[in-house]
């Protein structure tokens, strides 16, 4: 109840144990549709009509499993629909977006490499930065035991105040390099370490921003993919 819509006062953790189909189920598609359309020259619309064909006009409830024949009619490969079910459907793999946007003529890189990261809960400035969201597994602010309702009050003996003291913070620490962080949790000021690591993130670029050449090719996939119908 509390997924969809629901509201309650308790505290969940939901950052670390729940994930929206709408997002997941979008980057899946997405993927596939490169896939077929780089490998087969077929469209996740071809797939789509052909689960209608199969399932929805004769209206007959359709199984992970009868998908998986779907695709496999369609590309004509039964061993690659077996792998991309066994892969992101069944399994929980991360998908690689660097290869399948390439023949589109978009490049994937890290959005500010060799900068600091601490993680990126939501907070709110109130003398101090208070994580008003849980952090997630995997962190550096998760591995040092703060969560929600914490206070940051200094990293590295430099107070935190605002968003632009953590930015200014983040811009001259190393990843890899463990500081002390000074918090308050529950009114009880505390102060432990904690190591940023690379800032994570990612970002989509133009070949043509990147100053990498765009073929005819990567001209026509692009049109076809992206373009009006």
């Amino acid at each position: 109840v509390f997924t969809d819509a629901g509201v309650a006062v308790d505290k969940t953790n939901f950052p670390n144990i729940f994930t929206s189909y709408y997002p997941y189920g979008a980057s899946i598609a997405l993927a596939l549709d490169l896939e077929l359309r780089e490998k087969y020259r077929k469209t996740l619309d071809d797939l789509m009509q052909a689960a209608w064909k199969k399932f929805g006009k004769p209206e007959i409830p359709y199984t992970l499993s009868g998908l998986e024949d779907v695709l496999a009619g369609v590309t004509g490969d039964r061993k690659f629909a077996q792998g991309f079910f066994n892969s992101y459907i069944y399994g929980h793999e991360g998908i690689d977006y660097g290869p399948l946007l390439a023949p589109a003529g978009f490049r994937v890189r890290k959005a500010d490499p060799g900068k600091a990261w601490i993680g990126t809960p939501q907070m709110a400035e109130r003398e101090g930065l208070l994580i008003t969201t849980g952090t997630l597994r995997g962190t550096p602010l998760y591995a040092a035991g703060l969560d929600i309702d914490d206070k940051i009050l200094s990293i590295d003996n430099q107070d935190i105040r605002t968003f632009s003291d953590l930015s200014a913070l983040l811009d001259r620490l190393h990843p890899g390099n463990p500081v002390a962080i000074r918090y308050l949790h529950r009114n009880e000021e505390r102060t432990t370490q904690i190591t940023p690591v690379e800032n994570p993130n990612l970002l989509i670029e133009t070949f043509e921003t990147a100053g990498l050449p765009v073929t005819p090719e990567i001209t026509q996939f692009r049109q076809s993919w992206l373009g009006a119908k």
